[in-house]
């Protein structure tokens, strides 16, 4: 297979993209172009240039995509009035006598083969995640506001034998922490899930640590976040403002804090740190925030990355700027970071003990980025995957 089959491959997803479109709304479908170049762009970058990868994985786009992409068009064409739903009816059951026959055919081919391949492509739709119903859950729970306020500092603890401890934590980031999203992509909810802080103690029937890719701790706090806080959330994708992370010199020269790592397997490494902490409490942090191989530190005004693709220093980087950053760079590989900068505005009260100082004349973290790594942060729009929060309510006391 050559780039021309890659380029043939990715035209068919845009032309069924046109396809479905092109009946639509002018907003409507411009954003729903948008969102498919982008998926394109971040599928051809993430297969590495494995040209067979790169056209199974847009075919799986485009064959996978169909039912809902149909689904997505129905909706918007009955929103918009294009659509009459006597067309409606009589589609309908075309469709259906096509997914019978579909079915028919796939029931043969199964007979005959003896291995199955799964392919999946991810990005194609935004599922609500479903508040936990059936995974861990915490037998005991206290929920209590924290005096204290958001000038105190929020701390959150594993403890072994199912014990979670998290004090002085604003709702709304116990939500990001349990759904895994960062500040940007949380919309909605009132302003008390912000401005007011609680301390929580819990306890389930098992140990909450991670393992075999299992996060026990979310589906427990999922539960939690649904039965105390009556939380209910749904997702989808907006157009949002963003920017690219490219680089700032045509010879793509990098600045002194942008380093090519020379590590080769990171997997055995974080393997080992993983032995060492099941078998005790985790290795101290280094000094001076330095990060641990193939590993991070994120502080106040310091950001090191070790051994880490460009594409996981853009989602940092999305955290600290509280908007979506995309990795524009073209940079494949591995890459040892170190960024200083001075935050605004400056964090009120003393730093932690173990917090690197600030310096107060520092760079601002734009000018940090292109002066120390080389790098630059333009202004943009683009899709991103957002947590809607519907409905939330303060907690009945305990």
């Amino acid at each position: 297979m050559t780039a021309l089959q890659i380029r043939s491959a990715a035209s068919l997803v845009r032309g069924w993209t046109r396809l479905c479109t092109s009946r639509l709304p002018a907003s409507v479908r411009e954003r729903r172009r948008a969102e498919v170049e982008s998926d394109l762009w971040e599928s051809l970058r993430n297969e590495g240039g494995s040209t067979p990868a790169v056209v199974l994985h847009l075919l799986a786009r485009l064959v996978l995509g169909i039912p809902d992409d149909l689904g997505w068009w129905i909706e918007q064409a009955l929103v918009a009035g294009v659509l009459r739903r006597q067309t409606l009816v009589v589609s309908g059951r075309f469709v259906g006598m096509a997914i019978v026959l579909g079915t028919l055919w796939a029931i043969g081919q199964d007979i005959t083969r003896d291995r199955a391949i799964v392919v999946f492509a991810p990005g194609l739709t935004a599922q609500s995640p479903a508040n936990n119903s059936a995974g861990v859950r915490f037998e005991v729970i206290s929920v209590k506001p924290n005096p204290t306020g958001r000038a105190g500092w929020t701390q959150t603890r594993v403890l072994p034998g199912g014990r979670y401890i998290a004090t002085n934590i604003p709702i709304r980031l116990l939500i990001g922490q349990t759904y895994q999203v960062q500040s940007y992509r949380l919309i909605g909810g009132p302003a008390w899930i912000e401005t007011d802080a609680f301390d929580i103690v819990a306890t389930a029937d098992r140990d909450l640590s991670p393992a075999n890719g299992q996060r026990p701790l979310n589906d427990a706090l999922k539960a939690l976040l649904a039965e105390r806080f009556k939380l209910k959330i749904h997702t989808e994708t907006r157009q949002l403002p963003a920017y690219n992370l490219v680089v700032a010199r045509g010879d793509k020269k990098f600045g002194p804090n942008l380093i090519r790592s020379e590590r080769t397997d990171c997997a055995a490494i974080l393997a080992e740190v993983a032995a060492r902490a099941a078998g005790g409490p985790p290795p101290p942090p280094l000094p001076g925030g330095q990060a641990p191989p193939c590993g991070g530190f994120n502080g106040i005004g310091v950001l090191s990355l070790d051994s880490a693709t460009l594409l996981r220093f853009s989602d940092v980087l999305s955290a600290e700027l509280n908007r979506k950053v995309f990795d524009r760079t073209g940079l494949n590989g591995l890459f040892n970071v170190r960024l200083t900068w001075t935050p605004d505005p400056l964090p009120p009260g003393p730093l932690p003990p173990d917090a690197p100082p600030i310096d107060p004349n520092g760079p601002s973290l734009f000018t940090a980025v292109q002066e120390q790594l080389g790098l630059t942060l333009e202004s943009t729009t683009g899709p991103v995957d957002v947590v809607v929060i519907d409905s939330v309510e303060r907690p009945e006391p305990n």
